[in-house]
């Protein structure tokens, strides 16, 4: 699947856990949810959409 990169990650915040993850797969991307901004790894990625999720709805996002 080709890239097309995510300029903005918070162009997710709002969407369903569902919505946003169909979203950023089309874009090529992985993908990693998180229930707080506290769980954050180490292992850095370009690729990949950080999703910070309260209640089934995007409420954060960032790129890592």
């Amino acid at each position: 699947m080709p890239i097309i990169r995510i300029e903005d990650p918070k162009i997710f915040v709002g969407l369903s856990t569902d919505d946003a993850r169909k979203h950023i797969a089309e874009h090529g991307y992985d993908i990693r949810v998180v229930q707080t901004h506290l769980v954050y790894k180490p292992d850095y990625d370009p690729l990949r959409v950080l999703l910070i999720v309260e209640k089934d709805i995007v409420v954060d996002a960032t790129i890592g």
